[in-house]
């Protein structure tokens, strides 16, 4: 492979392991907001209007979830075409353990609003 098209693939990586950072923020942007308004505002909040924020909070937490474990996988599989025997490459392991864990992330914010809509403090 000739030196511009190694550096049209490490930019091509780069770009989406960016991407995959970028999409990653903004969960963690929806997140924070999502538990900040169920700690301040929870309680107070009419049944429509908790749901549609829950509703919200679900639809753009699991989209940035699958729109960061896209761009990181996408990133993978361009590494793995063009560099098969380099094992330092962007890890699925990693990328499929991190899913997981913003999945668990978003059940834990659901939980949490449930525990302060019903008043349940330990």
């Amino acid at each position: 492979m000739a030196v511009d098209e190694m550096n049209l693939v490490a930019e091509m990586i780069s770009n989406s392991l960016n991407l995959s950072l970028a999409f990653l923020t903004l969960y963690l942007s929806v997140v924070s907001g999502y538990l900040v308004v169920s700690y301040l505002v929870g309680a107070k909040l009419t049944k429509f209007q908790s749901s549609f924020v829950t509703i919200l909070f679900v639809v753009f937490s699991l989209h940035f979830t699958l729109s960061s474990y896209g761009a990181f996988e996408g990133a993978h599989l361009v590494h793995r075409q063009y560099f098969p025997a380099d094992s330092l490459g962007p890890s699925p392991i990693m990328n499929r353990g991190l899913a997981m864990f913003q999945v668990a992330g978003v059940l834990g914010c659901l939980k949490f609003m449930w525990d302060v809509r019903k008043g349940d403090a330990e």
